[in-house]
């Protein structure tokens, strides 16, 4: 009993106090700072879903993670520690998320306007009734746009964002006063990232025109009420389109309204349950889960008296972002590529993954910019990724090179090394693609791994790292190869370029190394031949 009393007060009572806690306090301030008094413009999957998940992370990996330590996790069969921490964190996340959806939701009020050119005259609300307009579809504007999404780029994505100009009535379509909303209507459609270039036009035509019927054909104008649509993605396409219309005399920032067919009071749905109900499943699996695992008696001796173990592990992972002696140049690439993604992130570019407008506007590779004198575009995309997990697997792939051969060549080397593969990678992607957007470090990153494979099969590395290191590097290069080479979205130029760029760095390096060597034998050997004469 005591155990349990424990676990309560050490593990399972500042869990429910998180959770509540930043719940509660992380909602005021989204209504305070963004909904009530726009203090702040944030995109909506960086306030409703991205800050959310970070605070509650770092809750749990800093502060979290020391007081399971207090329990017996470790097994040979499985990382529980690593477990219960995702448990706690998906627990913790899921209700934050959610009530940040609902905030959403209920806060906007229902306006009611008897014109549409009402809105422009009086405080943006976020829902609006209006009794007199007239849909103007002889002008809709269209943006169309394509993504790749799934494992391995193994989808891709067709969307088409319409905008619909409107209006107080039909006389107004001569009018040039400033058209103060546009209705918005989004399609979508998915199809196999494998099919052949002549199967993915003839699946894109086919969209588009399926997406025009039914946008003629549907009954736009019936709805229950209009949904100002907030800082997002969508409304970066939505604007868009509204731009193509230059004859359309129109406001800087226009207000896009979408349909909705559903009562006014039926907006929140389930939300507000849902808050409750998966804090209330979380906290109770999270309890299941402490009570089943036994303390270990001498590290929770040691806590309670005032004296816990030393987080040795936290330390060490921050300390692979911190540069020092012979490990300068690889943590500044890492933190200069995490730093970028966090900028990105923080703009509202995304998280998951970016679009490829906001990457061009960061610096992303493009050939017809590159030519019309965009020449830094070959350096800056090295540093900028397409998503998260971009980011992850080529800093992970960059600290397992980096840290093995930055004290073998040097600071000033290596970075040379990285940053002349890059461009290599980079000059090879513009060479392979006439329009591919291109960004990530994995072209210098393969670069690195040739170079390593090159002085491995010359032995220039000392002879017990040779035979797995090899293997692994190896591997890695063969398994990214045939992944890029099978799938549709990944800039096979720059990987195949930075690698065959690092394969000739790596043995010309030998051969100078190889070189100096004979050079500075060769008195001596002469010396030899003369006294033996």
């Amino acid at each position: 009993m005591n155990n349990l009393i424990l676990k309560l007060k050490l593990l399972f009572l500042p869990f429910v106090l998180w959770g509540i806690g930043f719940t509660a306090t992380y909602t005021f301030l989204h209504w305070l700072l963004i909904l009530e008094y726009r203090i702040l413009d944030l995109k909506n999957i960086v306030v409703e879903f991205v800050l959310p998940a970070v605070f509650t992370g770092l809750f749990v990996f800093i502060w979290l993670r020391k007081r399971l330590k207090l329990l017996k996790l470790k097994t040979k069969t499985g990382d529980l520690p690593g477990f219960f921490q995702f448990i706690a964190l998906i627990a913790l996340c899921i209700p934050a998320v959610v009530a940040q959806h609902y905030i959403v939701t209920a806060t906007g009020k229902l306006v009611q306007v008897e014109n549409i050119n009402q809105i422009g005259q009086q405080k943006l609300s976020r829902y609006y009734t209006v009794e007199d307009y007239y849909l103007d579809k002889a002008n809709v504007q269209i943006f169309p746009y394509s993504e790749v999404s799934g494992k391995n780029n193994q989808y891709l994505n067709f969307y088409l964002h319409a905008v619909v100009p409107i209006l107080g009535a039909a006389a107004d379509t001569i009018s040039t006063q400033p058209i103060q909303g546009w209705l918005g209507v989004k399609f979508s459609h998915q199809v196999s990232n494998r099919l052949s270039p002549q199967g993915k036009e003839a699946a894109y035509q086919k969209f588009m025109q399926e997406s025009w019927e039914e946008f003629q054909v549907q009954n736009t104008a019936q709805f229950q009420y209009l949904d100002r649509i907030g800082s997002s993605t969508d409304l970066d396409k939505y604007r868009t389109a509204v731009k193509g219309k230059s004859s359309f005399y129109t406001t800087s920032e226009p207000v896009i309204l979408v349909p909705v067919h559903q009562p006014y009071a039926a907006r929140n749905g389930n939300k507000l349950s849902w808050i409750f109900g998966s804090f209330g499943i979380g906290s109770a699996v999270w309890l299941l889960m402490i009570s089943l695992a036994k303390f270990r008696p001498f590290q929770l001796k040691k806590f309670l008296a005032g004296k816990p173990q030393k987080d040795t592990e936290l330390q060490e992972f921050f300390s692979i972002f911190i540069p020092k002696k012979d490990y300068v140049v690889t943590p500044l690439i890492l933190d200069l590529n995490l730093l970028l993604f966090i900028l990105m992130t923080l703009s509202g570019a995304g998280f998951l993954t970016f679009e490829s407008e906001d990457l061009l506007s960061w610096g992303a590779n493009f050939k017809p910019l590159v030519l019309e004198g965009d020449w830094w575009r070959l350096m800056t995309n090295v540093f900028l990724h397409g998503g998260i997990m971009h980011l992850v697997m080529n800093m992970a792939a960059l600290l397992f090179v980096g840290s093995l051969l930055e004290p073998y060549l040097g600071k000033v080397k290596f970075a040379v090394l990285y940053l002349t593969l890059g461009l290599a990678a980079s000059l090879t992607s513009i060479w392979w693609y006439d329009r591919t957007i291109s960004v990530g470090a994995s072209g210098a990153i393969f670069g690195l791994y040739g170079f390593v494979i090159a002085l491995l099969t010359v032995k220039a590395l000392p002879g017990q790292m040779n035979k797995s290191l090899l293997i692994t590097s190896g591997l890695f290069v063969a398994i990214n190869l045939v992944m890029g080479l099978a799938g549709a979205g990944i800039d096979n130029g720059a990987h195949i370029g930075g690698l065959a760029a690092g394969l000739t760095a790596g043995f010309g390096y030998y051969l100078s190394i190889y070189n100096q060597h004979e050079d500075y034998l060769e008195p001596e050997e002469e010396q030899e031949k003369y006294t033996s004469a």
